[in-house]
């Protein structure tokens, strides 16, 4: 047992002369100096940036892609030609350099029927052009080429077949257009259009990007002619072709128009897939509500099924490895957030898949009420390590990190909801798919906080560096003490941040107070190791609760019980392991941490789920101050408890408060 020794008394008038001064040196001190941590970080990341976009690359923009290719099943090759047209963005550029992996072979490169001279080894295709050309100047190259894709990623371009029927698919996200056609493969670099025409054996139906202009059929084979409008990263042109079974639905979104909601499905899945399906024109019409107009009105939506276990947001026709009403809804949020306005690069992926991710939770808030939106969050917990920022790019699973990217960065919006409040929220994402200078384009994180801040009036520096560029979460100790001050209730609440590997959090935290004649919620800001929060209330509290809604990615511990002479905490660790052991041998412990008003009989006992007494940690009389007592799992006998849930009691004059740990073994 640790005493903590200091006289009661003496420590509320000390409190009274040192808190004010104290909590101002202690907010510069403690956060400001954590706020140039998180700063210092965050410019860390930033300049860690990996530059996968060679300096040529930057020097030119392209505007349109005509991909013209022949599909072979038996051989397994693409073969045809790319147009591509561009936009000189210097003075004097001469060549490009375009991504295209080497085991594609490139026979020539023309511009109007001159033969350019070019090069290309380890995955950069060089190309001199045939005149220098001007900043604003544009031209138009084509490349004819052929080969066996190999897939990179997740996918990139597969052969393959779904019960003894070719199958084939690509699913380039992030670096895998460059397997199959040659392209400046970046995300930020959007085609103004594109037309994607595939040639297959004409038993095959392809489904892609776009519009479909037309089918021409010629002989054995037919070619598909697709032509997207509006502007695409390279990640998102896709082609899936299969013996599909197709039918449609309608989203009609004014008394004289609708637009056609395409469906390309495996003949045997067909049933399995109607019911689910047939909820995707309904949440097209509410994310329509909160976001925005769907962002590709005027040409399609659609699912087409391919071979892979989950789901890709092509532009305007999503792939689908099932048909699950949550990936349903995932996917076809990433049509506004992805593919309308999609993450300037794979370091900030966050701003797709965080947004598709909690655009579910939304979906279910909408449909099934909060309880629904509650529990779906509470599936997205993630408590693990790592910032929302990608590091690392050469790591595809880092890059698609279900922990960071989707869940966790789902949790920043829902924080971030709770910091500006519902209103100026659903006004930030409207706002944010509206604006000029990022609809149909590329974003960053710091683009995004720029428009949140300006719906909301204030600056979210704190926010974004500590969610977005930061680790972990807060962990939280509070406690409370009321005081009957006659003809009302004087309570203080006192929060504590106890979490050690990361630094301090600052957000607004909802403290729930439960008196006699209802509940209060009252928003305080905490950002200090320690703050104490005085409140005055008419009816007499009773209970207290920290982010009751929980509205926080946090760990909270929280007391047992308050009673106006005592308050004991719950126990920390919990669970208690005992099967981790110290370097000198010693079996893990966990600690009760208690306080006492005045001079009182104590005891302290922990009982097995059954009841039984299992050990007696104090018994005796203890003047007024704070104990922290610890339980090494062992029992009145010194052996050691077997796992399970235990409950410890607190009696302090016969006033009694109990709590439950858990033990493993």
């Amino acid at each position: 047992m640790r005493h903590r020794n200091s006289c009661y008394i003496k420590r509320i008038l000390f409190w009274l002369c040192i808190i004010p001064t104290l909590l101002q040196a202690q907010y510069s001190a403690d956060w400001l100096d954590n706020h140039v941590d998180y700063k210092i970080r965050k410019m860390k990341l930033l300049r860690k940036n990996e530059q996968l976009t060679t300096q040529n690359q930057t020097r030119f923009d392209v505007t349109y892609y005509g991909l013209n290719l022949a599909l072979s099943v038996e051989k397994k090759t693409v073969s045809g030609f790319v147009e591509l047209r561009a936009r000189a963005l210097v003075d004097a550029l001469d060549r490009i350099e375009l991504n295209l992996n080497d085991n594609m072979a490139v026979e020539k490169v023309l511009a109007r029927n001159q033969t350019l001279e070019f090069t290309h080894a380890n995955g950069l295709l060089k190309i001199q052009l045939a005149q220098p050309y001007s900043a604003g100047e544009t031209f138009a190259i084509t490349i004819h080429y052929g080969g066996q894709p190999q897939a990179n990623g997740f996918g990139s371009f597969n052969f393959d077949q779904f019960n003894s029927r070719p199958m084939i698919w690509s699913l380039s996200e992030p670096f895998g257009a460059r397997d199959w056609f040659p392209c400046k493969d970046i995300p930020s670099d959007k085609a103004d259009s594109a037309d994607i025409k595939i040639t297959v054996p004409k038993e095959l139906i392809v489904a892609s990007n776009g519009t479909l202009k037309e089918i021409i059929y010629d002989g054995d084979v037919a070619t598909y002619c697709w032509y997207e409008r509006y502007p695409i990263s390279t990640y998102l042109i896709s082609i899936a072709a299969h013996e599909y079974h197709t039918y449609s639905d309608y989203y009609v979104y004014s008394e004289t128009d609708s637009m056609e909601i395409q469906f390309y499905v495996f003949p045997e899945h067909l049933e399995k897939v109607r019911e689910n399906y047939a909820r995707t024109a309904e949440a097209i019409e509410y994310f329509s509500e909160i976001f925005g107009p769907y962002p590709f009105l005027s040409e399609k939506y659609g699912h087409a099924e391919f071979l892979w276990s989950g789901g890709m947001e092509h532009q305007t026709i999503t792939s689908l490895g099932g048909w699950s009403l949550p990936l349903i809804i995932h996917e076809l949020a990433h049509q506004w957030w992805g593919d309308m306005i999609t993450c300037s690069d794979f370091h900030h992926i966050w701003l797709n898949e965080g947004f598709a991710t909690y655009a579910e939770a939304l979906y279910w808030e909408h449909f099934y009420g909060n309880d629904q939106y509650a529990k779906d969050m509470d599936s997205k917990l993630y408590f693990g390590p790592g910032t929302i920022y990608v590091e690392n790019l050469s790591d595809v699973n880092r890059i698609f990190d279900g922990g960071l990217s989707y869940h966790k960065a789902a949790w920043v919006l829902h924080m971030l909801r709770h910091v500006v409040g519902d209103e100026a929220f659903f006004r930030i994402l409207k706002d944010y798919a509206a604006d000029p200078q990022v609809k149909y384009g590329a974003v960053t994180t710091e683009m995004f906080q720029e428009i949140c801040e300006r719906v909301a009036g204030f600056s979210l520096d704190w926010f974004f560096e500590q969610w977005i560029y930061g680790e972990y979460y807060p962990t939280y100790f509070y406690r409370w003490e009321r005081l009957d001050a006659g003809n009302s209730y004087h309570l203080d609440v006192v929060i504590e941040q106890k979490q050690q590997r990361t630094g301090l959090f600052k957000m607004p935290i909802d403290v729930t107070v439960a008196t006699t004649s209802g509940d209060t919620t009252i928003v305080v800001w905490d950002s200090l190791q320690t703050q104490t929060f005085e409140f005055e209330f008419a009816a007499k509290p009773v209970n207290v609760y920290l982010d009751r809604d929980n509205w926080i990615l946090k760990e909270i511990h929280r007391p047992s019980a308050i009673r106006p002479g005592f308050y004991v905490d719950q126990n920390y660790p919990n669970p208690l392991n005992l099967s981790a052991t110290s370097a000198a041998g010693q079996h893990s412990k966990t600690s009760i941490d208690y306080q006492i008003y005045f001079p009182s009989q104590v005891t302290l006992r922990i009982y097995n789920a059954l009841g039984q007494l299992v050990k007696t940690l104090v018994d005796e009389r203890q003047p007024a101050d704070a104990y922290s007592v610890d339980w090494d799992g062992s029992d009145s006998k010194g052996g050691l408890v077997a796992s399970g849930i235990y409950i410890y009691e607190l009696v302090v004059e016969g006033d009694r408060a109990t709590e439950k740990m858990t033990v493993i073994r």
